[in-house]
Parts: C-alpha cells; sequence; structure tokens
C-alpha cells in the first residue's frame, strides 16, 4: 500500500514539473492542473453466519408457536416446506402443512405450553426445540407431553421439521385411549 502511494505521489509531483517546465517561450500555453485519481477500496462484509440466520428463524418460530401466531410461523418456513410424524405415519407439505397446523393450535393451551431446549448445529443446517406440550387431544382430552422437533433449514428457513415424542404413552394420549 505505501509503494502504491508513493508512486502516486512520484507521478503527481512529475506532473507538476512537467507542467512548469517549457521548452519554447513563445509557444508557452496554460498547463492544465494534473488530475490524480485514486482507487477506493472497499472491504466487504462478511457473508452472513448460517447458524445465526437458523438460529433466528428457529427463535421467531418457537415464538409464533407459543402465542399460536399462524402467519408469523408460516414465514419462517419455505413454501414447500414438509411436515414429518413417524409416530402417526405423518407427511404434510406446503399448503397442508398450514391447515394441519391450524387443528394442533386448537389443541395447543398456549398458556400452558413452555419452551424447554432450543438450539441449532454449528453449521446452521439443523435444529432442535423441545417443548412440554399441553392441550387437548382428538377428541377433547388432556394432552401433557414432551414433544421435539428437529427443524432442516434451506436459505435461512425452514425446511422440514420431523416431531417426535418424548413420552411413551403419546399416542394413546392423541387418542384418548387408556395410558399404558
Amino acid at each position: 500500500m505505501r509503494t502504491t502511494i508513493k508512486t502516486i505521489l512520484l507521478i503527481a509531483v512529475l506532473a507538476l514539473l512537467a507542467a512548469s517546465c517549457s521548452t519554447d517561450g513563445a509557444d508557452e500555453a496554460v498547463a492544465a492542473e494534473p488530475t490524480i485519481t485514486v482507487a477506493t477500496t472497499t472491504t466487504a462484509e462478511p457473508p452472513p453466519d448460517p447458524a445465526e440466520i437458523a438460529a433466528e428463524t428457529q427463535q421467531a418460530t418457537i415464538d409464533a408457536f407459543l402465542v399460536k401466531d399462524m402467519e408469523a410461523l408460516m414465514a419462517t418456513h419455505t413454501e414447500d416446506a414438509v411436515f414429518l410424524d413417524p409416530a402417526f405415519s405423518t407427511r404434510w407439505v406446503g399448503a397442508s402443512y398450514e391447515s394441519n397446523l391450524q387443528n394442533v393450535f386448537k389443541w395447543t393451551d398456549a398458556e400452558q405450553t413452555e419452551l424447554l431446549d432450543s438450539f441449532v448445529s454449528d453449521d446452521g443446517t439443523r435444529g432442535t426445540v423441545i417443548y412440554h406440550w399441553v392441550g387437548t387431544n382428538y377428541n377433547g382430552g388432556p394432552l401433557d407431553l414432551i414433544m421435539v422437533q428437529v427443524h432442516e433449514y434451506k436459505d435461512g428457513k425452514i425446511q422440514t421439521t420431523t416431531n417426535y415424542y418424548g413420552d411413551d404413552n403419546a399416542r394413546a394420549q392423541f387418542m384418548d385411549a387408556a395410558s399404558s
């Protein structure tokens, strides 16, 4: 950088000297002011950290779920987002994901449901959320279990959510059958 500045200054000094010297007094012309152009350098911002983006998206998802805000929740997902629930062989994609979440919101007691833990992988591709989920089941019976959601991220949004349950009797709670 110093060599570049020295070179620019040397060129400027030589230009000024050349302008002030004349070989023929009769043909003396007024020399134009020398123009010095210095290239500006910019420091590019580092690309956003995928893990930070995923953590922000995941927190927005949690906040939306806990207040049952469907619009805010779906804004954190890709348009073709997939919801999987292996315990019930459930697979919802895109619009069916949103319509089925309406039922989940109906079953959820937002005041009683609480976040237990949340974390995102170092590379920002996966995240996990653990809730103590309280609500009512299909038949209006009590639902009180641990729900684990694993999120997979694409371009800073949730592409896939896979649901797991931390209670042996989760299926019985959903179906309002006798607890096992």
